[in-house]
């Protein structure tokens, strides 16, 4: 009898531990693969002089630039009708004024690579503060957003 409570106790301990290896490794793994998403997104943590094949709205750019730290700035229309590229020339023109490259991140919560539960932005965000050691000033996008139907904004 003592003998098969200390089996069952080596079992149930060896479980716990298997368990919490696989949580362990499973968070590990997400990290990895936040940190590649957000690398890949904000290509000019990197790159000095990137530049992407768009048409430049600079009527759009400016107007964003001029409400920037006023105003909360939604771009939105429908699928595939510029509003990334829209953003992604916003920041080209906050880099090229001389706004530092790490202090601007941009978050597509589309990209299968970063979690969809309500606690994954305030993961992804302290992501970058880990990535650029900036602690604020940053600009993102919030693509799609589960809570943000019906307007309701977090």
């Amino acid at each position: 009898m003592h003998f098969t409570n200390k089996l069952e106790n080596s079992k149930i301990y060896l479980t716990k531990i298997a368990y919490f290896s696989k949580v362990y490794i499973t968070n590990l793994l997400r990290g990895m693969i936040m940190r590649e998403a957000l690398l890949q997104w904000n290509i000019w943590w990197r790159k000095e002089n990137w530049s992407e094949p768009w048409v430049f709205r600079e009527d759009y750019v400016n107007q964003a630039i001029n409400f920037l730290g006023k105003k909360i700035i939604v771009l939105y229309g429908v699928r595939r009708s510029g509003k990334t590229f829209i953003m992604f020339q916003i920041i080209k023109s906050l880099i090229d004024k001389g706004v530092e490259p790490k202090s601007v991140v941009y978050i597509n919560l589309d990209d299968e690579r970063f979690p969809k539960e309500k606690s994954a932005l305030d993961r992804i965000i302290n992501l970058y503060y880990e990535l650029t050691g900036v602690s604020k000033n940053f600009l993102y996008s919030l693509m799609k957003y589960k809570d943000l139907k019906n307007g309701a904004v977090i």
